[in-house]
C-alpha cells in the first residue's frame, strides 16, 4: 500500500517588472529589481537598445542576485559576452544554459534583487537597455 504525499500550493500571482531605463552606465553592480520574499523567477530579458561600441568592444554585461540568505551571484542568470553586447537585441535566461539560475530561482528564505553588472572595458559607446523580469509569489 502507497502511502500519499501530495501538496498543492498553486498560485495566481504572477508579476512582471521592469527596470529602470539603464542608459550609459560604468563599470559596477547596479540593484535593479526588488524580489519579494517566495517569489519564484522564471524568466528574465534583456533588451539591448545602443550596444558597446568603439575602443576595443570588451564590454561585457551580467544579470545576477543578491539575497534569499545567500553570497551575491552577479552572473547566475545570464552573462553577455563581448560579442553579444556589440549588438543591440533581447537575451533572456532561459537562452544561457551556462547560467547557475537559467531554469528559475526560488527567494524561498527571504527577498532579494535581480542585480546587473557592467565591465565598460575600453568601449566609449556604452550600453542603454532595460530589463523585464517574470516572477510567481508562491507560498
Amino acid at each position: 500500500m502507497s502511502t500519499d504525499f501530495m501538496s498543492l500550493i498553486a498560485t495566481d500571482s504572477v508579476r512582471f517588472a521592469r527596470s529602470k531605463n539603464l542608459i550609459n552606465k560604468a563599470s559596477g553592480t547596479y540593484n535593479i529589481i526588488r524580489l519579494p520574499h517566495f517569489a519564484f523567477v522564471r524568466e528574465i530579458v534583456l533588451v539591448e537598445t545602443v550596444a558597446y561600441a568603439g575602443g576595443a568592444i570588451d564590454g561585457t554585461i551580467s544579470i545576477g542576485f543578491t539575497g534569499n540568505g545567500e553570497v551575491a551571484d552577479v552572473d547566475g542568470f545570464m552573462t553577455v559576452a563581448h560579442a553579444q553586447a556589440a549588438v543591440v537585441g533581447s537575451r533572456k535566461i532561459s537562452d544561457d544554459i551556462a547560467a547557475a539560475w537559467y531554469a528559475g530561482k526560488w527567494f524561498n528564505t527571504a527577498g532579494g534583487q535581480v542585480t546587473i553588472t557592467f565591465t565598460t572595458g575600453t568601449c566609449t559607446t556604452l550600453v542603454t537597455g532595460v530589463v523585464f523580469c517574470e516572477y510567481y509569489v508562491i507560498h
